[in-house]
């Protein structure tokens, strides 16, 4: 009877294997180190990079700011100095009161460029600033208010030339008459002139005026709206907000 030979692996050819298998799993582990550290290398030159584009705006800010100003030296005027302005964040605004978020990363965007020009940065604390700003918030919601005067069947056309404090809008059937209340410096007398040219208005073009539901609007309801505009004059002025002011118009924006 014949017999046939069965061959297995020889102890050097399964050697040889787990020492290919061994040299591939170096070579991807390799590969994979070389890999990581490239994304960290990448991540810190971004980081880097974003932090000198923080600086950089601030710069720029500061620059923008920067006020010549001669300082007296033995009786006689030096050649010019600059005194840059502070760096400041609008807290409150008609979108809302900022973030924690906004405030600390503009905190560390101010310290970074304080650090980068040798300097030391001087600020309120932070949580009483954005009660504040959320106390003030609240103000400028309470009397954020637009009065609309509509004059249906009108015509702009109509409308007494010059500039005017109230934006009109045509429609299809009427013409609005919009006043924002606190960027007006006056608002009882700007609603006063509104009212007026609506009037003028209805009275050109066969119209009537008429509040944002249609219903007519006689002399003595827009005389209590025009009493209710000066209420919200006198609570912003109290506060410090007088309407129309610098200060309004960037809160109010």
């Amino acid at each position: 009877m014949a017999c046939r030979s069965q061959r297995g692996f020889t102890l050097m050819e399964l050697m040889i294997s787990i020492t290919l298998v061994a040299a591939i799993a170096t070579g991807m582990l390799m590969a994979m180190r070389g890999g990581l550290l490239s994304l960290n290398r990448i991540q810190t030159r971004l980081d880097e990079n974003r932090r000198a584009l923080g600086v950089q705006r601030i710069l720029s800010l500061q620059l923008a700011g920067a006020m010549p100003v001669r300082t007296g030296c033995a009786g006689a005027l030096s050649p010019f100095a600059f005194r840059g302005s502070v760096a400041a964040l609008q807290m409150v605004s008609r979108s809302g009161v900022v973030s924690d978020t906004e405030l600390v990363e503009f905190r560390s965007d101010v310290e970074t460029a304080a650090a980068a020009l040798g300097a030391r940065v001087s600020a309120p604390e932070m949580r009483e600033e954005l009660a504040k700003a959320r106390e003030l918030d609240t103000l400028c919601s309470d009397n954020d208010i637009q009065v609309a005067l509509h004059v249906a069947g009108g015509a702009a056309q109509g409308l007494p030339a010059g500039e005017h404090e109230f934006f009109v809008e045509q429609h299809a059937d009427r013409v609005s008459l919009i006043l924002d209340v606190p960027r007006s410096p006056q608002p009882a007398r700007a609603f006063e002139s509104m009212a007026r040219a609506a009037r003028q208005l209805a009275d050109a073009s066969g119209g009537r005026v008429v509040d944002d539901n249609g219903n007519a609007l006689d002399e003595q309801a827009l005389r209590a709206i025009e009493r209710e505009l000066e209420a919200v004059r006198g609570r912003l002025a109290d506060a410090g907000v007088e309407p129309g002011s610098e200060l309004a118009l960037r809160l109010f924006s």
